[in-house]
């Protein structure tokens, strides 16, 4: 049997020369798959799974620490938010999509498709 042809989003993921497309095209599969099991079985199946590990492997947690008026580092700040960077955005948008698999009716051939995945991340 043929193989069916990746959809342009998996292409926009996997091609994604900017952290901006990176979110955008990340965001675009969180709307196709986010309620919809049948749908996150073809998205495995197209193997997606690699592109999100990629994108925290390859993007870094980096560890920051907030400042306070003084230039000081604040220790345990409480309600203060700070936007997220692009990367930061990226990795979100990753580990969202991950979560949403993770709880989503797949069979058991893809679940451990999605462990495998799940276990290469070093930072976990």
């Amino acid at each position: 049997m043929a193989r069916t042809p990746s959809p342009p989003i998996l292409s926009k993921i996997r091609g994604a020369q900017t952290y901006s497309d990176q979110v955008a095209a990340l965001r675009a599969l969180k709307d196709e798959t986010i309620g919809h099991a049948q749908r996150k079985e073809q998205w495995v199946e197209y193997g997606v799974l690699e592109s999100l590990v990629n994108f925290l492997q390859h993007n870094p947690v980096k560890q920051r620490s907030p400042k306070g008026l003084s230039g000081k580092e604040v220790h345990g700040y409480v309600g203060q938010s700070r936007d997220l960077t692009d990367d930061e955005l990226v990795q979100l948008q990753s580990l969202q999509l991950l979560a949403s698999f993770a709880s989503g009716k797949l069979s058991t051939h893809l679940y451990s498709q999605l462990a495998k995945a799940l276990l290469t991340l070093d930072f976990l």
